[in-house]
């Protein structure tokens, strides 16, 4: 019996001692954690350059079309293509026959304008100031006649009222010197009925002269012509006015043709004047016209005119181009054309070839057709492989970080669209949200969340997460 007890208590205690190392191991384990090799890099500052790459075409930075200011026959032309010009050579010539049929349509239409102005100016006006002169003249006179007219009624018309006074205030005997019983008057009463076309028999009854008929009846002649004249005075009167106003208006009429009028006159005759020396001035500079030279030195680039063929102003003659300099268009978008400026530097790249450039122009109006706005560069060095018209490469910098916190891109994590990074510091890795600005060359700009000096983690390892022990390897 006690030796079947024996094996299951060495068996036990074989267990147990296992059972012990085991755990003693597990223990062991856990009171090391593991640790990370990791590379990591220190944020630092420095200049950070974002370039964009865009397409242009090549054209000289100068070029004209040479269009003709008249239409005719072309008689010569002195340069082809590929030939180098001056400026101011003649490149062609026109027939100036059908442009001398205007000069002298334009001549004689100007002398004739000016015959006409020293007509209206000369004989024309003197007899404009003759005439006005006589109307004034009689005008006045007319005016003097109603003023004397007036003056003489107002005259008779007192002399009437003393007359009619000085007859009502005389006894009838006085104005006739006759006694009530007879027939014979004086010779004044007598002339009274006479001037008064009045018949002293008429006022004789049985063999009596009735001199206080006779007064009353002067007395009634005399009032009817002071009413007649009262009625002439008044149309004398109305007559005045007008005579009044006729003169007024003769005087001003003269005035006005010895001053206003004529300076009128004078500036609308040498207005016309003035005209058809305009046009005829136009004309001969038609003839001017045919002879066509070139503004700008350069290379003759096309050639549309030939001789006895026709030049129209609606079609370019010639086109000259300056190669001196060559220059680029491309098209950018409105917020990077306000980051651009004059002077810019730029590259252009044809094929392996890169030029220098710089930024010469910047459109402040977007182009309709590509809903951009054109960007003008000049290329800066030997360009002898640009032609006109190739398609090029340009590379421009459109975003510039001066003094910029810096680390490598590929330290970036994003975490819902949030970036972050591991620093190490004190052994174990940190996950820190950053602020990012610009990318280039592998490096991105952190704006805020770093400080100069961070140990930013710069690989990538499935252990590694916030809190994670780290060791920072070299390189």
């Amino acid at each position: 019996m006690k030796r079947t007890l024996k094996l299951p208590a060495l068996l036990f205690a074989a267990l147990f001692t296992a059972t012990a190392c085991s755990s003693q191991q597990a223990v062991t384990a856990a009171a090391e954690p593991e640790v990370v090799s990791v590379a990591a890099v220190a944020a630092s500052r420095g200049t950070l350059e974002h370039r964009t790459a865009y397409s242009g075409r090549v054209a000289p930075a100068e070029s004209v079309y040479i269009i003709g200011k008249v239409s005719g026959t072309v008689s010569a032309t002195y340069f082809e293509v590929g030939d180098e010009v001056k400026a101011g050579d003649l490149l062609y010539e026109i027939d100036p026959v059908d442009v001398m049929l205007s000069v002298n349509q334009a001549l004689a239409a100007y002398n004739t304008a000016a015959a006409q102005t020293a007509m209206q100016l000369g004989s024309t006006y003197d007899a404009q100031i003759l005439q006005s002169e006589s109307a004034r003249t009689q005008a006045r006179l007319g005016y003097k006649s109603a003023e004397e007219a007036v003056d003489k009624l107002e005259k008779s018309i007192t002399a009437l009222d003393k007359q009619i006074n000085s007859t009502e205030a005389a006894s009838a005997a006085v104005l006739f010197g006759s006694a009530a019983s007879s027939t014979d008057i004086s010779e004044e009463g007598e002339k009274l009925l006479k001037s008064l076309s009045l018949d002293a028999d008429d006022y004789i009854k049985d063999g009596v002269f009735n001199a206080e008929k006779a007064k009353a009846a002067v007395l009634n002649a005399l009032k009817k012509n002071r009413e007649t004249l009262e009625t002439s005075l008044k149309s004398a009167e109305t007559a005045q006015k007008q005579a009044d106003t006729g003169y007024d208006a003769a005087r001003r009429a003269t005035a006005l043709t010895t001053g206003d009028a004529y300076a009128e006159a004078e500036a609308v005759a040498n207005a016309s004047l003035a005209q058809a020396r305009a046009a005829l001035d136009v004309a001969m500079a038609q003839v001017g016209y045919c002879k066509v030279t070139t503004p700008i030195s350069g290379t003759v680039e096309l050639k549309s005119v030939s001789v006895n063929g026709m030049s129209a102003p609606s079609t370019p003659a010639y086109v000259i181009s300056n190669k001196e300099t060559m220059q680029v268009t491309f098209g950018v978008p409105a917020d990077t054309a306000r980051k651009f400026e004059i002077g810019d530097a730029v590259t252009v790249e044809n094929g392996k070839i890169a030029h220098s450039a710089v930024i010469v122009e910047i459109a402040e109006m977007v182009d309709q057709a590509s809903g951009l706005f054109p960007v003008k560069v000049n290329i800066t060095d030997e360009c002898g492989d640009l032609l006109t018209g190739i398609a090029v490469k340009l590379t421009a910098t459109t975003d510039r970080a001066e003094n910029a916190l810096l680390i490598p891109t590929g330290a970036i994590y994003y975490d819902d669209g949030a970036a972050y990074v591991y620093v190490a510091r004190d052994g174990a890795a940190v996950k820190t949200f950053v602020e990012t600005g610009i990318f280039a060359d592998g490096k991105t700009e952190i704006t805020d969340g770093l400080s100069a000096g961070d140990l930013v983690v710069t690989t990538w390892d499935s252990h590694l997460r916030d809190g994670a022990l780290v060791s920072v390897k070299e390189g």
